[in-house]
């Protein structure tokens, strides 16, 4: 008798499991759809100034919200929790801390007299926090077969969108141009004929800055990129093509020659990891078509609409790339002259100093002190590690593409930050640490499923 109840048990809790799974599936069947909308809520979500004393309000916000709402209710059940569920809480945890960090640097300068206190100064904790909630967001879509199809072509919706954006505003198609001035440059304090005068030479898009725009343009290209070379079918040519118009837009619109490197690096990293089977020949195929598109841009540059900083860049006239990287070796080390001054904490987030780096490690040292660079450095090799990890454990392209695509955009950071302190910018960031949340929910979700198979 005891032996019959324990089965009738064990089939009862089998049932309830099965029962779950299914209206699991059900109710994230759209995820790639929703996932897609997130990230373009991120990039194109105008901004409002209520009053210059406070962070400005962006759209992106109300897409937040609402998301944290509907997705809290779904994914508390399944997931074990929500903001420190297990397919995130070694990730929130970490940047918590670096919130944490970043909030002590900021009261114990003040305390000790070195800086005065503004109400800016607690914009960056904010900004921290809300990177938890966007990655918490993010990490809850469940991404399967159907649902990475759908992310797929959102993706490339997106990047089509984003490379038209740079290209009618560079050309001020119909006056395309100056409506994007008017709902992104608010925060620059721009004037409106230096908006235009910009515009003209560097496209700055939702952004309001050429390089944090060409950091966009290069995160959506190291996307799509894995997507062309591991799928198959039109999602495949169609990503071709989209990787194609964003790297033109790269080159032709933002005149960001970090946005150039990071897009050789995230060409290389996906070309590196895809070495796999059947994608080695797209793969071969996509350096040949890259070397011949360089020399045929160095042999034409001047025939082409390439943007003139970039023709200066390449032709070697005015600042060349060395003599620039000189410069900002110099930037770097009297910020660590200038960071040796309270190594532990860092000098905080005040709006007193002058910004004096172009690199990311150096201003989180600079900022948050050693502890602060120890916790983002940390941060950024888990992702790492978390995403290889569960890559060598899937063998579905379909996941693969995906996985890879998530990598090559970390991968693309991890270098972009050495010649700019991106991840303090917070329209950059949200879209960053949205595909960062993905990252590591995908990785989870690969790694849970692996052990229920064995």
């Amino acid at each position: 008798m005891k032996l019959e109840k324990i089965y009738a048990h064990t089939d009862l809790v089998r049932n309830n499991q099965e029962s779950l799974d299914d209206n699991f599936q059900r109710s994230t069947r759209k995820d790639g759809w929703l996932a897609a909308l997130f990230v373009g809520s991120l990039i194109f979500g105008p901004e409002v100034i209520v009053n210059p004393a406070f962070p400005p309000f962006r759209f992106a916000d109300v897409v937040i919200l609402f998301l944290l709402f509907t997705r809290g209710l779904k994914s508390r059940f399944f997931y074990g929790g929500f903001i420190f569920s297990y397919r995130i809480r070694a990730f929130n945890f970490l940047l918590l801390a670096l919130t944490f960090t970043v909030s002590v640097s900021i009261a114990f300068n003040v305390l000790s007299g070195r800086n005065p206190f503004f109400y800016k100064d607690l914009f960056f904790p904010i900004v921290f926090l809300r990177m938890i909630l966007i990655a918490t967001i993010a990490s809850t879509f469940n991404f399967q077969a159907w649902q990475i199809r759908q992310f797929a072509l959102g993706i490339l919706l997106i990047g089509t969108i984003s490379a038209t954006l740079a290209f009618a505003q560079r050309a001020g198609f119909l006056g395309y141009g100056s409506i994007i001035e008017t709902l992104y440059l608010r925060s620059s304090h721009l004037e409106r004929q230096e908006a235009f005068e910009v515009t003209a030479r560097r496209v700055v898009g939702t952004f309001g800055n050429p390089n944090v725009f060409g950091g966009c343009l290069t995160m959506l290209a190291a996307m799509t990129l894995p997507f062309a070379i591991n799928r198959t079918g039109i999602v495949r040519y169609m990503s071709i093509v989209v990787f194609l118009a964003l790297s033109g837009a790269i080159l032709m619109t933002t005149g960001s020659r970090t946005a150039l490197i990071g897009l050789f690096i995230a060409v290389s990293l996906a070309l590196l990891l895809s070495l796999r089977r059947g994608s080695r020949l797209i793969g071969l195929l996509f350096v040949i078509l890259f070397a011949i598109a360089v020399v045929f841009i160095r042999a034409n540059i001047y025939a082409l609409p390439v943007s003139q900083r970039l023709q200066d860049i390449i032709t070697g006239r005015g600042l060349t790339t060395a003599e620039s990287f000189l410069a900002r070796i110099q930037m770097w080390k009297f910020s660590l002259a200038l960071a040796k001054e309270s190594l532990l904490f860092g000098i905080g987030a005040t709006k007193t100093w002058r910004q004096l780096t172009d690199n990311g490690y150096v201003f989180m040292l600079l900022r948050a002190g050693i502890i602060g660079l120890s916790i983002y450095i940390l941060w950024l090799l888990w992702m790492l590690i978390s995403g290889l990890t569960a890559l060598r454990l899937e063998h579905d392209l379909s996941k693969r593409a995906l996985l890879l695509a998530l990598i090559v955009v970390l991968g693309n950071h991890a270098v972009f930050e050495i010649t700019g302190e991106f991840f303090w910018n917070i329209q950059y960031s949200a879209l960053f640490i949205a595909f960062m949340g993905m990252l590591c929910g995908f990785s989870k979700q690969i790694m849970f499923e692996h052990r229920q198979d064995e």
